[in-house]
């Protein structure tokens, strides 16, 4: 048998990959360079690309242009350990400009071990796709001074 606990760290390991794999929102594994080494099945949906398209790419490259530099500050400060939330327009392969919500927490480092004061090995972005609801949003403002 394994340590003590393994077990439970296996149940545990097996549920964050169904999590990862099955959440309705896209899921954006980057690595220290902002690179993209993993996404999930919404995520990949969400891009309109292939995993083996994706991998390797910065996520920056997969906003506007205009999206860009915040994109970047915000990535920065994820990687020195502060959850960040912001919203940028993304530009999936040939389905049209989509707002997203976009949620960056940094993993393993800090907390997990590595020394403190050290940036963090990489981030997990959610990706939540807002484009209906600010379209109705836009909408809605429009009927209550138009009208």
């Amino acid at each position: 048998g394994g340590p003590a606990g393994a077990p439970g760290r296996d149940a545990l390991a097996a549920g964050l990959r169904a999590l990862f794999a099955l959440h309705v929102d896209g899921l954006l594994a980057l690595d220290a360079a902002d690179a993209v080494v993993d996404a999930n099945p919404a995520a990949l949906a969400l891009i309109g690309e292939g995993a083996a398209t994706l991998a390797g790419r910065p996520l920056l490259a997969l906003l506007a242009e205009e999206d860009r530099a915040r994109g970047a500050e915000r990535l920065a400060a994820a990687r020195d350990g502060a959850v960040q939330r912001w919203e940028a327009d993304l530009l999936p392969a040939d389905l049209g400009r989509r707002r997203v919500l976009l949620t960056a927490v940094p993993v393993g480092g800090g907390d997990d071990g590595t020394p403190d004061g050290a940036p963090h090995a990489g981030l997990m972005v959610v990706a939540q796709d807002v484009t209906a609801v600010r379209a109705l949003e836009q909408q809605l403002a429009h009927r209550a001074f138009h009208d």
